[in-house]
C-alpha cells in the first residue's frame, strides 16, 4: 500500500492523503497521556482512564500496599484527583517572567473553576487540575528511541495548573492562563501530592 495517495478535487486542484500517519494533534494527545501515566505509575499512583470527553482525561489515586501471610493488597486511601491533559508546542506558549502563558479553551478553564466553586461550597466534587505538556515545534524531536543505549527520550516539559481565582471566563472561545514555571512536573510532584491537593 502506498504511503501517500493523491487525488483530484476539481478545478485542477489535487489533495494528498497520508495513509500511514496520525494527525499531529492526536499524536501529541497520546504522547501526553502515556508519558504522564508513566511518571504517575513510577510514583506508585493508580490511574483511572475515561472514555467520555467530559473535560476529564485521567484520574489519579494515591495508593498504599501491604502484605499479610504472603498475600498482598493495594488500595486507594484518599479521594482521586481528576486530570485535564493538554499538549502543545513551544511556539504556542510564551514565557513572561516566572510564568508560562497559554491560551486554554474557555470550556476547559470554566471546568476547572466549577470544581473549585463546588469544593468551596462543601459539595462532594473531586479536585481537578490541568496538566500541560510543552513539546518542541519539530515533530521529529518529540520522541527518540535508542535501543543501543536502552533509552527512550521524550523531549517535553509538563506543568500543572489550577486557576488562582473563582471567576468564570466570559470570553467567547479562549482564556489566557499564566502557569507558574515552578509548577514543572517531575517525580517530586507526586511525592508532594498530599500537600498540594488535599
Amino acid at each position: 500500500m502506498p504511503k501517500k495517495f493523491t487525488f483530484a478535487t476539481g478545478k485542477g486542484r489535487t489533495n494528498t492523503l497520508d495513509l500511514n500517519r496520525m494527525r499531529d494533534e492526536n499524536i501529541k494527545e497520546q504522547l501526553s497521556r502515556y508519558a504522564f501515566c508513566l511518571m504517575a505509575s513510577r510514583a506508585g499512583f493508580k490511574i483511572r482512564n475515561f472514555n467520555l470527553d467530559d473535560g476529564v482525561d485521567l484520574g489519579l489515586e494515591k495508593t498504599i500496599s501491604y502484605a499479610l501471610n504472603g498475600d498482598g493488597w493495594t488500595y486507594s486511601f484518599v479521594e482521586p484527583v481528576d486530570i485535564q491533559l493538554k499538549a502543545t508546542t513551544e511556539s504556542q506558549v510564551s514565557v513572561e517572567g516566572k510564568f508560562l502563558k497559554f491560551d486554554l479553551k474557555r470550556k476547559n478553564f470554566n471546568d476547572l473553576i466549577a470544581r473549585k466553586k463546588l469544593r468551596r461550597q462543601g459539595q462532594k466534587a473531586l479536585n481537578m487540575l490541568l496538566v500541560l505538556m510543552v513539546m518542541p515545534d519539530n515533530p521529529l524531536d518529540w520522541l527518540k528511541v535508542n535501543p543501543k543505549d536502552k533509552s527512550i527520550h521524550l523531549e517535553s516539559v509538563f506543568y500543572w495548573y489550577q486557576p488562582p481565582g473563582f471567576d468564570f471566563s466570559e470570553n467567547k472561545n479562549w482564556q489566557s492562563i499564566e502557569v507558574p514555571l515552578k509548577n514543572a512536573v517531575d517525580l517530586n510532584f507526586f511525592q508532594e501530592f498530599d500537600t498540594l491537593f488535599y
